[in-house]
């Protein structure tokens, strides 16, 4: 390791969490342990990449019937997308399919 190199790795930088403002002295992520915002962005990640909206959508327009309860919508969802019935709960949240 160069001196520039050891010089620079010795140095302290102190970030702000993006979500409460502490001070994140010594920590990679700018966001407090204390904080569970980090897992939700990480969540709403997961949840987009495994589900997308276009296709959530375009499944819902391909297989919503009046007489499908929420139960067997989700099952089904659940299956076609491989994601857990949590998961698939989650986006339609997220998406205003489900409100409650």
């Amino acid at each position: 390791m160069s001196e520039a190199q050891s010089k620079l790795m010795s140095q302290t930088i102190v970030l702000n969490c993006k979500d409460c403002g502490r001070a994140l002295e010594g920590n990679p992520m700018p966001y407090c342990p204390s904080c569970s915002h980090r897992e939700k962005e990480a969540n709403y990640f997961a949840c987009c990449l495994l589900m997308p909206e276009g296709l959530v959508r375009k499944w819902l327009l391909a297989h919503i019937r009046f007489e499908i309860t929420d139960d067997d919508m989700l099952e089904q969802i659940a299956k076609d997308f491989h994601v857990s019935m949590t998961l698939a709960a989650i986006r339609l949240f997220q998406l205003g399919v489900f409100t409650r």
